[in-house]
């Protein structure tokens, strides 16, 4: 089968999150088990190469969401590249993100069935998130809609996010849920010693409920005296003051508790293990997100997990970790402080074992395979 992925990120030049991560680890499967796989990304000038028997185009673009012209240069850049395949016979079938509508200008030329995966499409970001986006907001919001109700296939990662979509948008299609694969080679249980730290992976933004976690921080250090936080991840001004994170957490705990906080900043996916080991308890207090990364790697890493139950990845934990309620910062410091009263084993083995049957590349793979053969079929009867 020849496969075709296209969005603006894909390591290691535009690596930016979760769907960077999900399309490396799901292209350079297929591409490494029989199938030719071709990948269309932004980068910093035109080019092409092979990557783990990857073929990567990378199209030179800003696509600066502040700009029309911009993002629009972008997409028609993007749909030259896949009329030029799509004549040459390399594509069978496209998956490409809601996010950005990468493929939405290729439509009027498309002759292959298109797959559009959620991963949060802007509407429903821009619920959770201060922050206007910018100039292109309107344009985007259409292209995504436009996009989501021309595929031929709609899967999404996680039941949470299926639901969303269902009462945003006036979507007539099923919509197939299947996890996002997870490459856990990366992330496995160091710790020797138990003890009372914690730890938060994700960006200091509002959205991630790091407003929420530091005014719980308060009751929990006053409680728990020989007990500290890790902060991974970088700072931004993604909140209700429009002000740096950091700085905005700090104002809420407490001085006498500020040594007791360290932040960590953005650091390389390979480091983000060695921090994990560090603690016993990883809280992903989100007021929303879609199916995040970091709690597979933390599951990987055999952790408790203390997570708001308004993350996709609910679909996942079983009753060994902790849910809150998001953004109840109150019920938050008590499931933490439960952790501590309840004295778990500091490896928390059915996180390992669910997150290895749950999201393991090879069956997550399969199973798309199974509906990309089915899109194909099903396009070519029409």
């Amino acid at each position: 089968m020849k496969i075709c992925f296209v969005h603006e990120e894909y390591p290691n030049e535009t690596n930016f999150g979760g769907i960077a991560t999900y399309q490396k680890i799901i292209a350079e499967y297929y591409a490494n088990h029989g199938d030719e796989v071709t990948v269309i990304a932004r980068g910093s000038k035109d080019v092409d190469y092979y990557e783990n028997n990857v073929h990567v185009y990378r199209v030179k673009s800003e696509n600066d969401t502040n700009s029309i012209e911009s993002v629009t240069e972008y997409r028609e850049k993007v749909a030259k590249l896949l009329f030029s395949l799509q004549q040459e016979g390399a594509i069978d079938i496209i998956e490409t993100p809601d996010w950005g509508a990468n493929t939405i200008l290729f439509e009027k030329n498309r002759k292959v069935p298109i797959v559009v995966r959620l991963h949060t499409p802007l509407k429903i970001w821009l619920n959770y998130n201060n922050n206007d986006f910018g100039k292109t907001k309107d344009l985007m919001l259409e292209w995504e809609n436009n996009m989501l109700n021309k595929a031929n296939v709609l899967t999404s990662c996680s039941q949470l996010l299926k639901d969303m979509i269902i009462k945003e948008y006036e979507i007539k299609k099923d919509i197939i849920v299947i996890p996002n694969p997870c490459n856990i080679k990366s992330f496995k249980n160091n710790q020797s010693i138990p003890n009372n730290d914690l730890i938060f992976v994700g960006s200091l933004e509002e959205r991630k409920g790091i407003i929420t976690l530091a005014k719980a921080l308060n009751k929990v250090f006053k409680t728990v005296k020989n007990s500290k936080i890790y902060l991974v991840g970088k700072d931004t001004k993604r909140n209700n003051k429009n002000i740096s994170t950091k700085e905005y957490i700090l104002d809420i705990i407490d001085k006498e508790y500020h040594n007791r906080i360290e932040f960590v900043g953005q650091v390389d996916n390979d480091r983000v293990n060695d921090y994990l080991n560090k603690a016993n308890l990883a809280i992903f207090p989100s007021l929303f997100d879609n199916y995040p990364y970091v709690v597979l790697e933390a599951m990987a890493a055999g952790k408790n997990i203390l997570m708001s139950n308004n993350i996709g990845c609910l679909d996942i934990l079983d009753s060994s970790n902790y849910i809150f309620e998001s953004g109840n910062e109150d019920d938050l410091a008590k499931k933490i402080l439960k952790f501590y009263s309840d004295m778990k084993d500091y490896i928390n083995k059915n996180n390992i074992k669910n997150v290895k049957k749950e999201c393991s590349p090879q069956k997550i793979c399969s199973k798309m395979k199974n509906i990309y053969e089915k899109a194909i079929k099903e396009y070519n009867e029409k």
